[in-house]
């Protein structure tokens, strides 16, 4: 009939924005050799907002010289901030659309143009030592519950939510980790971030935008 009208529904999934002071944050400590560190908070997408290089709610104590710019550049240790990270995790694994089981040698997720959630439960299927990846690229949110260990040659673009410790081990030249977004550990169980050899930390928020949008 005439008199006839169409119902368009949309259905829009939000997602919750990450939101802490700084390119690194931890509940714990920061710890490493800092030799061959950089942690920077200057976003590296024209126009945005430049955040602290580090914020820890235990220690900061790197060995070394590692570069260290933002706003503040000078890490802030023994912060009373408490975000909640178990809380984030809890809302974004739901829509993961790759999930991990094991650890991974030489593997790509998403690109430029399509972000990935990516989701490992390091205590289903247990994972003793926690995730390990090694040589991987991403795009998106890569999401941990448990521990999380990056090898050399990783390069994510986007956030890296750990409930447990992460552990950097970067190398030489191409070997290097670069973390072009933001790294955020930690639950009510104090868990550190160790920096070790050849790293990279850059706040971008382009690729954080992208990959909660």
């Amino acid at each position: 009939p005439n008199n006839s009208r169409a119902i368009v529904q949309t259905v829009v999934e939000v997602f919750p924005m990450v939101s802490s002071p700084s390119a690194i944050y931890t509940k714990g400590d920061i710890t490493g050799n800092g030799n061959s560190l950089t942690i920077n908070g200057n976003d590296a997408c024209n126009g945005g907002t430049n955040l602290g290089s580090a914020y820890a709610r235990g220690l900061w104590n790197p060995s070394g010289n590692p570069t260290l710019l933002g706003d503040p550049a000078q890490p802030l240790a023994g912060g009373s901030l408490d975000l909640d990270i178990a809380g984030m995790i809890s809302q974004l694994k739901g829509s993961a659309n790759v999930t991990l089981t094991e650890d991974i040698q030489n593997g790509t997720y998403g690109d430029s143009t399509h972000y990935n959630t990516v989701y490992s439960n390091t205590s289903s299927p247990v994972n003793v030592n926690g995730l390990t990846l090694d040589n991987v690229e991403g795009w998106g949110i890569l999401i941990v519950d448990g521990d999380l260990n990056l090898g050399g040659g990783f390069t994510w673009n986007g956030i890296i939510l750990a409930t447990g410790s992460v552990t950097l081990n970067g190398g030489g030249g191409p070997n290097a980790i670069n973390i072009q977004g933001q790294l955020l550990s930690g639950t009510s169980t104090v868990t550190d971030i160790s920096l070790n050899g050849s790293n990279n930390i850059t706040y971008n928020s382009c690729h954080v935008k992208k990959a909660t949008s």
